[in-house]
Parts: structure tokens; sequence; C-alpha cells
């Protein structure tokens, strides 16, 4: 408790454990190993006495997998985020000017119309979206 409060804290047993070798490659020897224990509460563990013998253990091969994800991840975004297309500081862009609706036939059709083709039925007018 401090100041009538409260406190939870928690201890790192190790700092840090290399896993990996500097060429990626997993050390077998060293695996990650979580206690069920350590993410239960007070209540919990009084309940069930058994949760201290149970762990969770991640092996070092699927740590280096879960890196190597990772990494590869941030590196794609990073080259994504490299190639956007930038406007440079205080230049504006132009609005699209309006499409005019479609209620007249177009040139295509006017032709075809004109040389009185008779395979060729007109297009059905589009849909246009509101917004």
């Amino acid at each position: 408790m401090r100041d009538g409060v409260e406190v939870f804290e928690a201890f790192p047993e190790v700092n840090e454990m290399i896993f990996r070798t500097d060429n990626g490659h997993s050390l077998e020897a060293n695996s990650l190993r979580l206690n069920l224990k350590d993410f239960a509460t007070v209540d919990l563990i009084k309940n069930y006495t058994d949760l201290c013998r149970h762990e969770i253990v991640i092996s070092s091969k699927t740590l280096c997998d879960f890196l190597s994800q990772a990494e590869s991840r941030q590196e794609t975004q990073e080259r994504h985020m490299g190639s956007t297309n930038r406007i440079r500081p205080g230049v504006q862009k132009r609005r699209r000017p309006v499409t005019p609706d479609s209620d007249t036939q177009s040139e295509e059709e006017t032709k075809r119309v004109r040389y009185d083709d008779s395979e060729y039925y007109p297009s059905s007018s589009p849909i246009r979206l509101n917004g």
C-alpha cells in the first residue's frame, strides 16, 4: 500500500534472454515460459491451487518466427509509406469538375442510330450516387 492505495507491482525474474543469433537462427536452449498464476487474481489462485504447476511455453523457434514476420511487415509498411504520393507543403489540389448528367445520348449512340445499326441497343442510363 502506498498513500492508502493498494498498488500492484511486477518484478521480472530475467530482464533479457537472447533467443536468436545475430543471423536470425533460434537458440533452442532458450524458450519463453509464462506461469499461469502470474495472470490470475489472488482469489483465483486460492480457488485453483494447481495453477502454479501450469505454464505456457513458447519455443525460441516460434518466437523467432513471430519476430521475423513482424520485421517483414514493418519493412513492407515502411517501403509503402515511402512510396505514397505526397504533396509539397502549400500546394493545393483542384476539385474535379462535376460530371454532367448523361441524359443526352453519347456521340457513339447518335452515330449508330443515324446509320440504323439494327444490332445496336442503347445503353441504359447509369445510376448516379448522391454524395
